[in-house]
């Protein structure tokens, strides 16, 4: 019976509001004129959003701020949502202020709206709660909150925080569920951490929200203060483009320090920092995974990126927008790609090195990861000469253990890339060979390359040359046997330096061999993989 009578409307919703309230504003009356009919309630002497007189910064300002005539009870607002009678005569297109100054708590927690709620350029004088509000959406373009609480909210639409919103305090959205956008591009949020001032610090917490389309903090969106986007769910972008973080560390302020945290964060487009971001205080995106592009072209970071174990479908970057020196955290980052920016194995060098150097008391390489990702990145570009450059790189900054270590990993180093390029030992091979090519041609014109026939050795002391029964000296050829493991062409049987006349020749021969033995044992060791780490 009850629920039938609270379908049977009264005559209008004038008499219903009077009846509860009494004598209603200006801008109440117009409220319950307006809002039957689907329209927006003008509270200020024009609907235009640039006009001074709409401007909510003016709204306490004496001697011509925003007087009675324009205030609306927040009690009022929630009964028109709340009551069954109210709701009865609200327009499917909602609730929509322009300009008023809304008094008092304004509290929807835990109420399900039928209709949209809009309030446009208002000025709203205490903090307000939709705690697990249920509606369709909310649109709070150009007003200013003091704290705003929605979490766990449920809005069928979208949430609209921008164009000149403006809150005071911390904006909570932790745990919400909005089927469209957070759209808080041009919104201001000012919650900077403050000594001994409880809940200072956090400027937009949105742990755990779920938006099933896009986030955008771009435009000259500003934040002074954390934001919070730990463990989002993010179907389209998370869009920073042009937005100011703000929240440096400052010595004594625990809250200070990181401007934007979204920790194991899932968005399914892309995250973009780019065109004019700015981030005054540490980004830290660790275990995030981003499905689409991850790009920070001409954005700035002043402190740390932190990418640890976070994944992303490509990169697009540029030098300019790379953090300073020990700012870059890239351990466990996994990309598909270099989309654009540098794909040079020497900048991405330069990228990688900007991660923090690692303790002196650590012997340990920290961070071979980053390295093995870039290699695997460049060689499935085509690069295999930058991905093997890559690696070199990486086993070089290993380090070593001791003095022994250190000494043959140079060694490893110089010969084969640490078995990443087993070809440099063929080309050091090759230039062994020329070396004692020269070598012997000048030795055999002085006499110190001699036969090793006894006969033969005597002719050739006496006339510089060899019997015509004798093998000539060919050089080149001696040198490649002498140089080569197990090639026999017949030079070193018949030639050899000068026993009497030539020692140093026969130091340098030993050092040959020993040397071209060591770099084809190296050669086929690094063919076969057996002293690379990959």
């Amino acid at each position: 019976m009850e629920q039938d009578q609270l379908r049977v409307p009264a005559s209008n919703l004038k008499e219903l509001s009077t009846t509860q309230f009494g004598a209603l504003s200006p801008a109440e009356m117009k409220l319950v004129l307006a809002a039957p009919e689907g329209v927006l309630a003008v509270c200020g002497p024009s609907d235009d959003d640039q006009d001074r007189a709409n401007d909510p910064s003016l709204a306490d300002n004496e001697p011509h701020g925003w007087g009675g005539d324009r205030q609306i009870r927040a009690e009022f607002i929630r009964w028109l949502c709340v009551d069954g009678r109210a709701r009865y005569h609200i327009d499917p297109r909602g609730i929509q202020v322009q300009g008023a100054k809304i008094t008092g708590r304004l509290d929807l927690s835990w109420v399900a709206v039928p209709f949209p709620l809009g309030l446009f350029n208002c000025r709203l004088t205490d903090n307000a709660y939709l705690v697990s509000i249920e509606i369709p959406d909310l649109d709070f373009r150009g007003s200013w909150f003091q704290a705003l609480d929605c979490d766990r909210a449920k809005v069928k639409g979208s949430v609209f925080l921008s164009r000149g919103f403006r809150a005071q305090g911390e904006v909570r959205l932790v745990g919400a569920q909005i089927a469209g956008d957070l759209d808080c591009d041009g919104g201001t949020f000012m919650n900077p951490p403050r000594e001994n001032i409880s809940g200072s610090g956090t400027a937009l917490n949105g742990d755990g929200i779920t938006v099933m389309g896009n986030i955008f903090l771009r435009e000259n969106f500003r934040a002074e203060g954390e934001v919070y986007l730990i463990g989002a769910q993010i179907n389209g972008d998370l869009n920073c483009a042009g937005g100011g973080f703000i929240n440096p560390l400052k010595q004594g302020l625990r809250e200070s320090g990181a401007a934007l945290r979204a920790d194991r964060a899932s968005v399914n487009g892309s995250v973009l920092f780019r065109d004019g971001f700015g981030a005054d205080g540490s980004v830290v995106l660790r275990s995030a995974r981003i499905g689409g592009y991850f790009d920070c072209r001409n954005g700035t970071f002043r402190a740390d990126l932190d990418c640890s174990n976070a994944s992303a479908g490509s990169i697009r970057d540029d030098e300019k927008s790379w953090p300073d020196q020990g700012r870059l955290h890239l351990n466990g980052f996994i990309f598909d790609r270099i989309y654009e920016g540098p794909q040079d194995a020497q900048s991405r060098l330069k990228w990688l090195g900007l991660q923090p150097e690692k303790p002196a008391a650590r012997r340990k390489f920290a961070a071979p990861q980053a390295y093995l990702q870039l290699a695997k990145v460049l060689r499935e570009a085509g690069d295999d000469h930058g991905a093997k450059r890559v690696l070199v790189e990486m086993e070089h900054r290993r380090g070593s253990q001791n003095f022994i270590d250190a000494v043959w990993r140079s060694v490893f180093r110089v010969t084969i890339g640490y078995g990443y390029c087993p070809l440099w030992a063929f080309w050091e091979v090759l230039v062994l060979i020329v070396l004692g090519w020269a070598v012997y041609e000048r030795s055999y014109v002085i006499r110190n390359i001699v036969p090793t026939d006894k006969d033969a050795y005597v002719a050739f002391k006496h006339d510089g040359q060899p019997p015509g029964y004798y093998p000539g000296f060919v050089p080149l050829i001696y040198s490649l046997e002498n140089s080569l493991p197990l090639v026999k062409l017949g030079q070193t049987e018949k030639w050899q330096p000068d026993p009497i006349s030539a020692i140093y020749l026969r130091y340098f021969l030993w050092f040959q061999i020993l040397l071209g033995w060591f770099l084809a044992t190296l050669f086929v060791a690094g063919v076969t993989g057996v002293v690379h780490k990959e």
